[in-house]
């Protein structure tokens, strides 16, 4: 589970992307559920952190699903023409229990 709260900039974004592709490299991710609850507003530099950490989770073989994206998120990211290309949930226990079904069918 990775919870974004506020505002994604490079630096942070750089972080929690290098610390999920270790977990994913070691073996211990092979899902992530990215939370954006905690995220009121995004901007273009944003939404690329977002599409970018996913695009980088799946090239080293591991799923990503999002969840909880508030309603001004989701209609910039649309309006931005954001394709995530992944699993969206409107908060994190449905995205366990979907996880859940994709591993457990």
């Amino acid at each position: 589970l990775v919870p974004l709260i506020g505002v994604l900039d490079s630096e942070r974004a750089a972080q929690v992307t290098a610390a999920l592709l270790v977990e994913v490299e070691r073996g211990n991710a092979e899902h992530a559920l990215l939370d954006m609850t905690g995220v009121e507003a995004v901007d273009t530099a944003t939404a690329k952190h977002v599409i970018d950490l996913v695009r980088a989770v799946k090239l080293m073989g591991g799923r990503v699903s999002v969840t909880g994206i508030q309603p001004a998120v989701s209609q910039t990211m649309v309006s931005l023409g954001v394709e995530l290309g992944v699993s969206t949930y409107r908060t994190i226990e449905k995205g366990l229990v979907g996880l859940r079904s994709k591993v457990d069918p």
